[in-house]
């Protein structure tokens, strides 16, 4: 029911899709619990927004503080074939790309802030990535992931990401995970990262010239209020437009270009 002004807001506004940043789940719930809200969740989201809606992974989501049962209190973590077969079945991947009216949208999938370091499954997404940016033709491409920073601090993953993003923008060649990507004649600009986790209003430059913005909000609700951006990506000024309904400021946000 809290998510009805956003479906009321969504369908008398000329907008395309709704995004989530992730964390629906919290901690203490069975896998089955877990699961049962996750998928009701996701359901009434595609209802209310009329199947345009996209999601990103939290790190909550995973259930890595839930249980696997009543009378089992090992960790609850689903395992990979739920995440991406059952609550990602639309995509078939936590990680994944989407088009909007004028921009191709690629989101990953950051994973748990209790194990930081890169893994074989962070170097998977960031080599997949790495080819979408390189063969993607669309001029203009946004990055969504949920955990861009952790407690003030660029993860791993998103250092490697923001290399890539540098490379890609200014045409350059770039190793990762041993593999060469030439994007010398690629095509377009990425002009935004939005991100999640910190349930905080924040907006930070990054990159080789600090300028890429990596935006982020805060919870949905708060103070018992939901509180949303309806977001505008103006190419022809150069500024992503969020406009907050809830608590919160309007946000005028500069676009690398």
């Amino acid at each position: 029911s809290s998510f009805s002004p956003v479906g009321e807001l969504f369908n008398i506004l000329p907008l395309n899709f709704c995004l989530c940043g992730g964390d629906w789940l919290n901690a203490g719930d069975t896998q089955e619990v877990a699961a049962e809200k996750l998928l009701y969740a996701d359901s009434q989201m595609k209802q209310l927004f009329s199947g345009k809606y996209y999601k990103m992974f939290g790190n909550h989501d995973t259930n890595y503080q839930g249980l696997v049962s009543e009378t089992d209190s090992t960790r609850g973590d689903f395992s990979r074939d739920f995440i991406d077969k059952t609550y990602f079945s639309e995509t078939g991947s936590a990680y994944y790309t989407f088009d909007g009216r004028n921009t191709s949208f690629f989101i990953l999938d950051s994973w748990l802030d209790w194990t930081l370091q890169m893994d074989d499954y962070r170097w998977e997404q960031l080599d997949w990535l790495s080819n979408q940016l390189k063969n993607n033709r669309c001029q203009h491409k946004v990055i969504g992931i949920h955990m861009y920073y952790n407690e003030g601090q660029t993860v791993p993953m998103s250092e490697v990401l923001m290399d890539i993003c540098d490379a890609f923008n200014l045409r350059q060649t770039i190793s990762v995970n041993g593999r060469e990507y030439d994007f010398s004649e690629s095509v377009g600009k990425v002009h935004l990262i939005i991100s999640g986790h910190n349930h905080v209003d924040e907006l930070n430059y990054v990159g080789r010239d600090g300028e890429i913005p990596v935006v982020r909000t805060c919870a949905f609700m708060k103070d018992n209020t939901p509180n949303f951006d309806l977001c505008v990506l103006d190419y022809h000024t150069g500024y992503l437009h969020m406009i907050r309904v809830g608590t919160g400021e309007n946000r005028k946000v500069k676009l690398a270009m």
